[in-house]
């Protein structure tokens, strides 16, 4: 049985109308978007996009369009392939590089108006 929670979100992808795919890892944490020129790498919960790399005209003719994502278990890597069965296909290997900085994607600024006052980490509380 599928029971949906909340109502169904569109997410914009951007210019890449043919997407091929859409496949989150292994915590689903993450998720990969797969065009025929393109890939995109979002965070799941908010869904929010974090990089993108786009490839270019000549590289497109030369190894052809992208057919195939799949992550690596431990999310650390992406494997694409390329082209069809004519072309023989490509695989390209993306690895993703994490930062360490302890902030992470979203930062916290605290108002600069003195009547706010923040309780928690997550309000800011009028008084």
């Amino acid at each position: 049985m599928y029971f949906s929670i909340g109502w169904p979100r569109v997410l914009n992808s951007g210019p890449h109308h043919s997407i091929r795919k859409v496949v989150c890892d292994r915590v689903k944490i993450l998720f990969a978007v797969l065009a025929e020129d393109a890939i995109a790498i979002w965070y799941s919960k908010p869904c929010v996009p974090i990089t993108s790399k786009l490839r270019s005209k000549e590289c497109l003719e030369k190894y052809g369009i992208n057919t195939n994502v799949e992550w690596k278990p431990d999310s650390s890597m992406l494997l694409v392939t390329t082209g069809g069965t004519a072309q023989g296909g490509t695989l390209f290997m993306y690895t993703l590089i994490v930062n360490d900085t302890p902030k992470g994607v979203y930062n916290q600024n605290d108002s600069p108006f003195a009547n706010l006052r923040r309780d928690s980490a997550e309000l800011f509380l009028k008084e």
